[in-house]
């Protein structure tokens, strides 16, 4: 994990934290930017994640399909 993905992962829940608090002290109109901070922060941070992920899939198939060519080769 990356040190962008820890501060997008803690400021999200931090931030729903900070909105449930908020719930409990005063009503929903007041909590809602804490909450739709904190999605915004979960979904970057996932969206991250599977980019990396996407990328190590396609690395490794096209590491694959090098190590199948020079097969045919031989």
């Amino acid at each position: 994990m990356k040190f962008v993905d820890a501060v997008l992962f803690s400021s999200g829940v931090a931030f729903f934290i900070i909105g449930v608090h908020q719930l409990f002290v005063a009503t929903i109109a007041e909590a809602y930017w804490a909450f739709m901070v904190s999605v915004a922060a979960l979904v970057y941070y996932g969206y991250r994640k599977n980019n990396v992920v996407d990328q190590k899939t396609d690395k490794r198939r096209s590491s694959e399909s090098k190590n199948k060519k020079i097969r045919k080769k031989r």
